[in-house]
């Protein structure tokens, strides 16, 4: 119907037909880091709505691996920068076993991108931080949008439900504006219990536990505080051990249909001493009698819930790492491809020129290689220092099918780079040959 077509416009490249995507029988997401949790979100979404046998798994574990993929399979993509490694590999190998792909990305003409039969571009603009966040929830609203689309096509939601559910969607942009403007303080002061904290435990049940993964996964990337995220149910099955007095609980009890069950959980923690943090849902006091803090987001329906929910626990990792002096922008020892300034990533200035070169040439078949100070590219019929950077059609070849225009851009961009951090020295007037600096 009008709808459907509708979701179909928002996803940007589509190589499928509607017959072709009801033909679809298994569902496979393949992630890493941030994105692995929003396919999890995604995958309760799709088995509920388009009851399509959906899995998430780590990209780089897929790719090792024999997963049954058919001409019938749709294996998703998601990557923040459409660049990751793993991810890249996964698809291609699901491509040569016949698999439909589809990318979930936030860089428009990635090679996820390039490489999928579809995709829908999260449109969050540049990351800053290494840590994602804004990505993260463009992630989750864009395979929600998936799981809405398969849903129609497969004939599960009537017109009327996914117009409901799509207007319910639209609204959460307002909620979390909600949160930013009356959570502060409640995650300031929760930010206070953990500030000196050794270690600390994530629990949810459904929406709840997926939710739990990702605010494990950033209190860990941005305040290096060990950090554990459990399905509840799963807590006396072990993780109920290192509960000791003070110990801090972070639980998402947002009102849903195993709220009870999550609401048991917590007064075992509490009954051991365990300093309670929980993700409530707006107007639910009852909770308190169980929580040291209580962070609220507004009432929403469990299948969005992540959508907001999020965004506190996201807060609270940032209030934390603040407290406890850490770079909340560019954690140790982490960088993420496509959004961190190159000058980030290593110490060792030479080794950083190699990162410069390897991140725009590598990817179309040019290798670079470090001689002493002098930086060379190498392809099977140049071998040239950076001087080719200042002569563009001096070498008309192609490689792979890459024009040389495109060629000469990437190592334009790189010359740019170098010069940007001062790692090129370009004595006689720029004509190289060009020098490292040390």
């Amino acid at each position: 119907g009008v709808l459907l077509r509708q979701v179909i416009n928002v996803i940007d490249e589509l190589d499928l037909s509607v017959e072709e995507l009801n033909l679809i029988d298994r569902v496979y997401i393949i992630a890493c880091g941030t994105s692995y949790h929003a396919g999890l979100i995604a995958k309760n979404l799709i088995e509920g709505w388009a009851r399509i046998p959906c899995e998430c798994e780590v990209a780089s574990e897929f790719r090792y691996r024999t997963p049954i993929i058919t001409p019938t399979t749709l294996v998703v993509a998601v990557s923040q920068s459409g660049e990751t490694a793993d991810t890249l590999a996964a698809i291609r190998d699901a491509r040569v076993k016949g698999a439909r792909v589809f990318g979930i990305t936030n860089v428009v003409g990635s090679p996820v991108a390039r490489e999928s039969d579809g995709v829908i571009y999260t449109k969050a603009n540049k990351e800053i931080a290494v840590a994602s966040t804004k990505s993260f929830i463009g992630q989750v609203v864009s395979l929600t949008l998936l799981a809405l689309l398969l849903a129609q096509v497969k004939y599960r939601l009537t017109t009327k439900q996914a117009r409901m559910l799509f207007r319910e969607l639209s609204d959460t942009a307002e909620q979390i504006q909600w949160i930013l403007d009356t959570q502060t303080e409640a995650v300031h002061e929760a930010a206070l219990l953990c500030k000196d904290a050794q270690s600390a435990l994530f629990v949810g049940r459904g929406m709840g536990a997926a939710i739990s993964y990702e605010g494990a996964l950033k209190l860990k990337e941005v305040s290096y505080l060990h950090a554990e995220a459990y399905a509840a149910g799963e807590m006396k099955h072990g993780p109920i051990a290192l509960i000791d007095p003070g110990f801090p609980v972070i639980a998402v009890a947002t009102k849903s249909a195993t709220y009870d069950k999550t609401v048991s959980n917590l007064m075992e923690c509490k009954a051991r001493g365990a300093k309670v943090i929980v993700v409530a849902t707006e107007g639910d006091e009852e909770i308190r009698k169980h929580a040291d803090h209580v962070i609220y987001i507004p009432k929403v329906r469990d299948a969005f819930s992540a959508i907001t929910a999020s965004v506190p626990l996201q807060l609270l990792a940032r209030a934390i790492a603040v407290a406890r002096g850490c770079d909340v922008d560019q954690p140790r020892n982490l960088a993420v491809r496509g959004n961190t300034p190159f000058r980030y990533f290593l110490n060792n200035r030479k080794y950083l020129v190699y990162q410069i070169l390897v991140y725009h040439a590598a990817p179309h078949g040019i290798f670079p290689t470090l001689d002493g100070n002098r930086a060379f590219f190498l392809t099977p019929s140049i071998s040239t220092n950076l001087r080719f950077l200042s002569t563009p059609t001096k070498y008309p070849v192609a490689y792979r099918g890459l024009r040389v225009a495109t060629f000469t851009t990437h190592l334009q961009r790189t010359r740019y780079l170098l010069e940007r951090h001062d790692l090129l020295q370009i004595p006689g007037g720029g004509n190289g040959p060009y020098t490292l600096t040390e």
